[in-house]
């Protein structure tokens, strides 16, 4: 069989180049205060992909791109990062971007690469591949992609300041909610919701009618607690999701938390306005 170049198995979620407990996953989450992701990598399984990284032929990688800079950039992790167990190989990468310093979005797609051209390999059941594959005769180009994570964008500035978390049976009165500060994961505000409150918000109709209002007031009281909290009044600049709040309320042209006159609702109110949805005569506020 002639061997067949740019046209070789690819180990993803969605595809059946490779048969079951074969698999490719990834997770990321922020690091502190420092504006940068880290990328969790796990394979799973005896294949071709874990052959090709034990000989160093491939390597986990991260691809980083925020459009509206036109910028793009390949993170290659380090391989005195892996951790090699008899069915698993997993590396912990940090990226070296910062990414608040790019405008949203910005988005992630982690995946292992080729580091130098593979010479023809004849793929066999030990490789992991599905029936189809085997036996075929395969070149693999420097710098392929052989196995693909999904697409993750960095949140929204005002996704990623509030985190609604359920409260304990009790904890509050029906139908209120509490706002805390949190300085950890880059800083968020946690609002805690009273367990009848909390379940209208897992449901469409009551999502629409109340997650604006909480949201607004939610932010209003955390916008308090930091004017009014000196180590925060001051120290912002320490915090990822501060900054990039903070950036964003002077993109609007609107009061911040380090301000003397500071005032939160204006500040929430040109963050987040109001749209009003014009009247239809026809509507009976009686039904």
């Amino acid at each position: 069989m002639t061997p067949v170049i740019a046209d070789y198995p690819i180990l993803a979620e969605n595809k059946l180049d490779y048969i079951a407990g074969n698999t490719y996953t990834v997770e990321a989450h922020d690091l502190g205060q420092s504006g940068r992701k880290q990328i969790q990598h796990r394979l799973e399984g005896q294949n071709l992909v874990r052959d090709l990284i034990r000989e160093g032929s491939a390597a986990f990688a991260c691809v980083v791109v925020a459009a509206e800079c036109a910028y793009r950039h390949i993170e290659m992790a380090d391989a005195a990062d892996l951790n090699w167990s008899e069915q698993t190989v997993s590396c912990e990468q940090s990226l070296a971007l910062q990414t608040d310093e790019y405008a949203a979005p910005v988005v992630f797609q982690a995946f292992v690469v080729t580091t130098s051209q593979i010479d023809a390999i004849c793929l066999s059941e030990q490789h992991g591949v599905s029936q189809l594959w085997r036996e075929a005769d395969i070149l693999i180009p420097s710098a392929a992609k052989i196995a693909l994570g999904p697409y993750f964008a960095s949140q929204p500035t005002l996704q990623s300041i509030l985190k609604i978390q359920l409260a304990e049976e009790g904890e509050l009165p029906e139908g209120c909610f509490e706002v805390f500060a949190v300085p950890e994961s880059g800083f968020y505000f946690s609002v805690k919701v009273d367990p009848i409150l909390f379940k209208s918000l897992q449901e469409p109709k009551g999502a629409t009618a109340h997650r604006d209002s909480i949201f607004c007031f939610a932010l209003a009281q955390g916008l308090e607690l930091l004017h009014g909290d000196r180590e925060y009044r001051d120290g912002w600049k320490n915090y990822q999701h501060l900054r990039a709040l903070h950036q964003e309320l002077k993109r609007r042209e609107a009061p911040t938390w380090d301000e003397e006159e500071f005032r939160a609702n204006r500040a929430v109110a040109l963050l987040k306005p109001h749209v009003i949805e014009p009247f239809d005569p026809n509507d009976s506020i009686l039904e």
